[in-house]
């Protein structure tokens, strides 16, 4: 597993080093006018390599997955309407503190990047009936995401045989 991750991160941070080498071309050109489509096109080469090492078993969820509950007891204990509030919810439970962009958020779960927004907003109400209020934070133009404090509460609370699955009156 150890050469599986070393050579994960080898071929991660020569590819991240290419873009950079790229951007930085862009940037530096000799017309002084930034190139901006190729800086945005590499940007989104560098979420995709991230995405597509999930994908294939290669990112940091190898690691941390088995601390994790399943999505179906996400959505049994806050009484969510489907699977994808829970997968959200997971998602931004697994990137800790790293904020998620609405794009990346519905690439993780197959979720709509327009109905992110409204996940999110339904997601927090419901975890409010449960005394989980402002988990879920906004960093304005980067994305959402939760600190490790609440994580642990969140995992404390659905891991606990004991605790309610409905919302306290």
């Amino acid at each position: 597993m150890s050469n599986l991750k070393n050579t994960n991160n080898s071929l991660y941070t020569d590819a991240l080093r290419n873009i950079s080498y790229r951007i930085i071309g862009e940037v530096n050109n000799d017309k002084g006018i930034i190139d901006t489509y190729a800086c945005i096109n590499a940007a989104k080469e560098i979420e995709d390599i991230s995405i597509n090492l999930e994908k294939n078993g290669l990112g940091l969820d190898n690691y941390t997955l088995q601390f994790y509950p399943n999505p179906n007891k996400i959505t049994f204990k806050f009484g969510f309407k489907n699977n994808s509030y829970s997968a959200i919810l997971l998602a931004l439970m697994k990137s800790r503190e790293v904020p998620l962009s609405r794009t990346r958020l519905a690439t993780i779960t197959n979720c709509g990047a327009e109905s992110i927004s409204v996940y999110i907003c339904n997601i927090r109400k419901i975890m409010k009936k449960f005394g989980f209020e402002n988990i879920i934070h906004v960093g304005y133009g980067v994305g959402y995401f939760i600190s490790s404090d609440d994580c642990e509460k969140i995992l404390a609370f659905v891991n606990d045989s004991m605790a309610p699955a409905q919302p306290a009156a």
